[in-house]
C-alpha cells in the first residue's frame, strides 16, 4: 500500500508542476511521473551515497521519459510532447 501512495502522490504532483507551468497535462505524463517518483523512492532506500543516489535517479527519470515519449509520441502517436 505504500508504494502505491508514494506512486499516486507522485504522479499527482507531476501532473499538477506540469499544470502549472505549461498550462495542461496528459493523464500519461500522471503515470510517468508517478513511476519516476516511486523509483526516486525505492533509490532513496539504497545504501548509497546521496550523489550517487541523485545520479541514479536522474538516470532512472531520464529512461522512463525517453521511453514514455518513444510510447505516446512515435508508437502512438499521440504528440505529447512537441520537441
Amino acid at each position: 500500500m505504500e508504494y502505491v501512495f508514494v506512486y499516486a502522490a507522485g504522479g499527482i504532483l507531476y501532473g499538477l508542476i506540469e499544470i502549472l507551468w505549461r498550462g495542461w497535462t496528459h493523464w500519461s505524463m500522471v503515470l510517468c511521473g508517478g513511476f519516476c517518483f516511486l523509483l526516486m523512492y525505492l533509490i532513496s532506500g539504497l545504501p548509497l551515497s546521496l550523489i550517487k543516489k541523485c545520479l541514479l535517479s536522474t538516470a532512472a527519470i531520464c529512461a522512463v521519459e525517453f521511453y514514455t515519449g518513444c510510447l505516446v509520441n512515435l508508437r502512438l502517436g499521440w504528440q505529447i510532447w512537441d520537441y
